[in-house]
């Protein structure tokens, strides 16, 4: 996955995010971080180019998505807001 080659929309979010990543190659996973770096939200063994997550349960704020296999790891900022 090349730089900034995956998006996360709507953002902000309210109640799902959708990881969108054009140039899936190979299993990945995925984490959720609050602003104080604890992971929130984890998916695991995902083999398609969507994703859909449920945001609904987190607070108010900024966090951060990261994808991520044994070849790459990139992260993005999103923003859930009730």
């Amino acid at each position: 996955i090349s730089n900034e080659a995956f998006s996360i929309y709507p953002n902000p979010a309210q109640d799902f995010i959708q990881v969108n990543i054009p140039e899936f190659e190979n299993q990945y996973a995925v984490q959720v971080y609050n602003m104080n770096g604890k992971i929130v939200l984890e998916s695991f063994n995902n083999f398609t180019n969507q994703l859909a997550l449920s945001v609904s349960h987190l607070n108010n704020g900024i966090y951060i998505l990261r994808v991520y296999n044994t070849h790459m790891s990139q992260t993005q900022k999103f923003i859930v807001k009730h």
